[in-house]
């Protein structure tokens, strides 16, 4: 995938597939999860208790939107 693409998906400015999301997770060694909207909150604050500042990822969606 051109990296003009992961910029769009960063910014909002398009709306990827599932298996894109799940490809790009797979690249990065990560799990992919989806949640309810009413349990953002609870993941968000055990994620925030186990993962340091510094191991953040630089962006994440947020249960706002």
């Amino acid at each position: 995938m051109p990296q003009s693409n992961y910029s769009k998906i960063e910014l909002g400015k398009v709306d990827p597939r599932a298996s894109t999301l799940i490809d790009i997770a797979r690249a990065l060694d990560l799990e992919l999860m989806l949640v309810p909207k009413e349990l953002v909150p609870v993941v968000q604050s055990l994620y925030d208790d186990h993962v340091r500042l510094e191991e953040r990822p630089l962006f994440a969606a947020t249960g706002d939107e």
